[in-house]
C-alpha cells in the first residue's frame, strides 16, 4: 500500500474532477482533501518541533 502523501492526494482529487466522479461522492468524501490539507498544515509545525 503507498504511503498517502500530498502529491497523492492532490493527483486523485484532479483524476476525480476530470472524469466526473468527484461530484458523485457524499460531501463528508467532498471535503477530505481539503481535511487531509488542513490537518497538514496544522501538524507539520508540531513536527518539525519535535525533531
Amino acid at each position: 500500500m503507498p504511503v498517502l502523501t500530498p502529491s497523492l492526494v492532490y493527483a486523485a482529487y484532479r483524476r476525480a474532477l476530470r472524469f466526473g466522479v468527484f461530484w458523485g461522492l457524499r460531501p463528508e468524501e467532498r471535503k477530505a482533501p481539503d481535511l487531509y490539507r488542513f490537518i497538514r498544515e496544522v501538524f507539520r509545525p508540531l513536527v518539525e518541533g519535535v525533531r
